[in-house]
């Protein structure tokens, strides 16, 4: 009988021994190396599970292919208008003497605010514009005029409006797609941000009601391929994509559209806009002339 209860409690101890075992990998799952984990959980190497991101990065770098810059100068063909003289008696405060802006011819014929941007869409943007894709801008309202007079704001920049002059100010933004906004902006007060969210097909105009004379635009887009012409009627926009037909278009405040501008080897039509094959390196437009007839008297 001794020999029997001994036997008993032996193999009651072996059962807990394997219950311990094995029982508890029912709720953590098989131990490490048995079968069970063999055919559904195939082991990953970690040094291997980057390759496919890396893969997909290097591939839409590919995509993107090699970059071009777009360069040109836009000039005024024929007599350009003399610049008229401002009055700016009815504010005390403002006495520099001013010239309307409206049309700007430099000595050369450059043609000075001209809009050159990009209308295709959803194109890849080069890297390099990552640097200030959330930079601040600055509209300033300064010596009784807006600086600057034409500018490029992206949607995900921040437009701040200033007033550096001693008199006071307010800065009316009337876009189609956005909210509008217009601030009384006392002089040397501090700045009022302002954020497009939408991007707009045609420049947006901006006055100030306190001083008629005054006027800027801005031109809210989505992607940074835009530019806007100097004194010289110069313009560049950098990085684009190469070996693709892309399609621009030219406005200035006076006529709107640059219609009928011809350059080497192409010409815009009736809504300033031409096609153009971007080649890697540089694509030179030369000059862009302009004829004189569609500027508004």
């Amino acid at each position: 009988m001794i020999h029997l209860q001994r036997f008993v409690f032996s193999a009651v101890l072996l059962a807990a021994a394997l219950i311990g075992n094995y029982g508890c990998g029912e709720a953590g799952g098989p131990p490490a190396g048995s079968p069970a984990n063999a055919p559904n959980t195939p082991a990953i190497d970690p040094g291997k599970e980057s390759a496919p991101s890396e893969t997909k990065t290097a591939a839409a770098e590919d995509s993107a292919g090699s970059w071009g810059t777009l360069t040109g100068r836009i000039v005024f063909d024929g007599k350009p208008p003399a610049p008229e003289p401002i009055d700016t008696s009815k504010d005390p405060k403002c006495t520099m003497k001013l010239e309307t802006e409206k049309i700007l011819v430099g000595p050369d014929g450059g043609l000075a605010n001209a809009v050159v941007m990009l209308r295709t869409k959803n194109v890849p943007v080069h890297p390099e514009y990552k640097k200030d894709a959330n930079a601040d801008m600055t509209l300033d309202n300064k010596n009784c005029r807006f600086e600057p007079h034409v500018q490029i704001v992206r949607l995900s920049q921040k437009l701040l409006l200033k007033n550096d002059d001693p008199t006071g100010h307010n800065t009316n933004i009337a876009p189609f797609q956005n909210l509008a906004i217009n601030p009384i902006l006392a002089a040397g007060g501090d700045p009022v941000p302002y954020q497009f969210t939408i991007e707009e097909a045609v420049p947006v105009k901006v006055s100030c009601n306190i001083h008629p004379w005054m006027g800027a635009w801005i031109v809210a887009r989505t992607d940074p391929y835009a530019a806007v012409t100097g004194k010289d009627g110069k313009f560049t926009i950098k990085d684009l994509p190469a070996g693709k037909e892309l399609e621009f278009r030219m406005w200035q405040e006076s006529p709107g559209y640059l219609k009928n501008a011809t350059f080497k080897g192409g010409k815009t039509d009736t809504r300033g806009t031409f096609k153009i094959k971007i080649k890697p390196g540089e694509n030179n437009l030369g000059e862009i002339k302009v004829p004189a007839s569609i500027f508004k008297k």
